[in-house]
């Protein structure tokens, strides 16, 4: 990809669930969530011992050279060196369009591989490590219960903020603050720790690469089936609207991987291919760094008979969400590709116009009251 985005998707699953590089190289500012907030991710990679910093902020910590980043619509892909060996990061949503449960499945993937560059052998592991912002609205709003355990035999560890507040305010600049932060090291291991210097809770992970397929990291949130207030009734998520288990979405996310990813370049191609037919390169690549951002607008729940409403976020608002004047642009994108998701944008629509109120509670996470109407 030619384009130079303003801000690069990493993992992009829902308004809360999101993690972007605002920067041209993915080690020059934290990560963030997407109102500009720090979501605190940090790559760390060593190469026979010797560490250096691939993703965040890490002072005094030497960085690996970015060599170059690539975007399709369901990966971003980063490249980087430090002489002796290249190192590839593939951050990966898998936002299929024609498979709801896998769209809301509250899981991203981190790829790491390499390629010795100086012809030697070398023994090379890659640590990611996640702050205690994923489950707060501010750092420091509370203590975090952190907890190492196994899923489906996997190394994993999580965290969530102490006291948990559900669906508790409205508003705008607001990130989640109940739920839990899973991380899981398929083939290495993982801690748990409070950092010295920023006094933050954080969890870590730690697998071997290899030259010869991915090593996985996997980060995922469970929201615990609070997903939305939608006229005063909280809903959960379509992946775990029948009780499903965040252990389970996390070991099917594993277990999936590999057909996947081949379903993801799949699409990504599609699209692409659909695009430049459609308005030429540039807009094809515009397109492909938007898709994730798109849909991870959008929180896709399931009401009390059964039926999906697929409900989008304002950026700066008065919390809105649900609007006409997002709704409209949106629709193409979804005619074309998933008409039933514009069915699920307009069943609320439907269901407001049969109510006397102007302004009802409709809450995605923390989100609330407006007029639908002008």
């Amino acid at each position: 990809m030619k384009l130079r985005a303003p801000a690069y998707p990493l993992i992009n699953v829902d308004p809360y669930f999101t993690v972007w590089s605002m920067a041209d190289r993915l080690h020059d500012v934290p990560v963030k969530h997407w109102t500009g907030s720090d979501n605190t991710l940090i790559g760390i990679c060593s190469v026979d011992g010797e560490e250096k910093l691939f993703m965040g902020i890490c002072k005094g910590r030497p960085k690996m050279e970015q060599v170059s980043v690539d975007v399709t619509a369901l990966s971003t892909t980063y490249v980087f060196t430090d002489g002796k060996i290249r190192l590839t990061v593939r951050f990966t949503t898998p936002l299929l369009p024609d498979d709801l449960t896998v769209l809301t499945r509250p899981v991203g993937y981190i790829a790491l591989s390499y390629k010795s560059v100086d012809g030697g052998d070398h023994t090379v592991t890659a640590s990611v490590l996640a702050s205690e912002e994923f489950v707060m609205n501010k750092r420091g709003d509370d203590t975090t219960e952190r907890e190492v355990l196994t899923v489906a035999g996997m190394p994993t560890v999580k965290m969530g903020k102490t006291n948990q507040t559900p669906l508790n305010r409205s508003g705008d600049d607001l990130r989640i603050e109940w739920g839990y932060l899973y991380l899981t090291a398929p083939q290495g291991e993982v801690r748990e720790f409070v950092c010295d210097e920023d006094k933050m809770g954080y969890i870590m992970g730690t697998v071997p690469v290899s030259p010869v397929g991915d090593s996985l990291i996997l980060l995922a949130y469970d929201d615990c089936r609070a997903s939305i207030q939608y006229f005063g009734e909280t809903l959960a998520s379509v992946w775990n609207r029948n009780g499903e288990t965040i252990e389970t979405a996390i070991e099917n996310a594993y277990i999936e991987y590999g057909p996947l990813m081949d379903k993801c370049a799949a699409f990504s191609d599609k699209l692409y291919c659909d695009a430049v037919k459609a308005g030429g390169v540039q807009y094809s690549e515009m397109l492909s760094l938007a898709y994730r951002q798109a849909i991870s607008a959008h929180k896709l729940v399931a009401d009390e008979n059964g039926d999906i409403l697929f409900l989008s976020k304002e950026c700066e608002s008065n919390g809105c969400i649900g609007t006409l004047d997002v709704t409209y642009p949106s629709i193409p994108l979804f005619l074309k590709y998933a008409p039933e998701l514009v069915e699920g944008m307009l069943r609320p629509i439907i269901r407001y116009a049969k109510t006397d109120a102007w302004e009802f509670e409709f809450t995605p996470h923390d989100v609330g009251r407006y007029p639908l109407a002008n």
